[in-house]
């Protein structure tokens, strides 16, 4: 099976599919490049989870990434995608933040680029004499941004939510949720 990103570790696989199988549910899990992945109408639902969109360098692959999402879901289907929308991080996105664990330290720096278009966070972490070091850069998107971007992937009914409970996306929200529908 291809590797192409994502979460490589085999013993976090394993036990998604031990806790699948435990629960009794049928499961298809997929590891492959989300641009590229076809399985059309293979899906009842299609999860997107904790910001895991826009990492792509070239923003037209995001949409591709939704259009292969939308060609993936059976008529019907739904898209459930949730993120830190723009307007959540721009409340969020302040000075260098420091968290102190015990004796670990880590440090997360984020950055606005290209006129909100993205963002960098950068994080270092102090354990003992060792020093670990990661950068993410990602699109971020408005809430209407998005809307568009799954109306123009073809999905036909399109809702935006604040959190999982269906609140509203609006001043308070925790996260940007959008619920999309293939329709028949």
């Amino acid at each position: 099976m291809a590797r192409t990103g994502g979460f490589q570790d085999d013993d976090f696989w394993t036990e998604f599919h031990k806790r699948s199988a435990d629960a009794g549910a049928d499961v298809t899990y997929v590891r492959a490049d989300a641009r590229e992945y076809e399985a059309p109408g293979g899906f009842d639902v299609v999860l997107n989870m904790f910001t895991a969109f826009g990492y792509f360098e070239d923003p037209a692959d995001n949409a591709r990434v939704l259009r292969m999402m939308y060609a993936c879901l059976a008529p019907g289907g739904t898209l459930v995608l949730d993120l830190a929308g723009k307007e959540l991080l721009a409340r969020r996105v302040t000075p260098p933040k420091v968290v102190r664990r015990g004796d670990d330290l880590m440090v997360q720096t984020d950055t606005v680029l290209d006129e909100w278009a993205r963002l960098r966070s950068e994080w270092v972490l102090v354990r003992g004499e060792r020093v670990t070091r990661a950068t993410l850069t990602w699109f971020v998107y408005s809430a209407v941004e998005l809307r568009r971007m799954a109306e123009e992937a073809g999905f036909g009914r399109v809702e935006v939510f604040g959190g999982f409970d269906g609140r509203p996306y609006d001043e308070d929200a925790e996260r940007l949720v959008l619920r999309a529908v293939r329709e028949a």
